[in-house]
């Protein structure tokens, strides 16, 4: 007990930084990587789509886009008019580098479980 205490103290960063991480990939886990199911619903598409119209958007050269062109059937949306994007932009580039719309996903959720962890552990101190 003695040896696990030493431990902690002199990787007390380190452990809590790695448990933050295991801890977000397993509450994603649980609800996001469910075998041969997609999760439905209207805030879930609604994002989805978003992520993928930045994504378009940023493909063609136009990364701060006022207007999602690609959005309600080719209507239109304004970008930023409720939610901005700034969070987005994470998701977004990784589908433009390759990643399935869902794996991007899935990394955006994992990033925002870990910073809300950390933020929480630096409010601590």
């Amino acid at each position: 007990m003695q040896r696990l205490k030493y431990f902690y103290r002199r990787h007390a960063l380190t452990v809590t930084l790695l448990f933050f991480g295991l801890l977000s990939i397993a509450m994603v886990a649980i609800v996001y990587l469910q075998p041969n199911k997609i999760l439905s619903g209207s805030d879930y598409h609604f994002h989805m789509n978003r992520i993928e119209n930045l994504a378009l958007s940023i493909k063609q050269g136009e990364w701060f886009p006022r207007i999602s062109y690609f959005f309600i059937g080719g209507m239109g949306y304004a970008a930023g008019l409720f939610y901005p994007d700034a969070f987005l932009y994470l998701p977004a580039i990784l589908r433009v580098v390759g990643l399935s719309i869902k794996e991007s996903f899935i990394v955006f959720a994992i990033a925002i479980n870990f910073s809300t962890f950390l933020i929480t552990y630096i409010g601590r101190l």
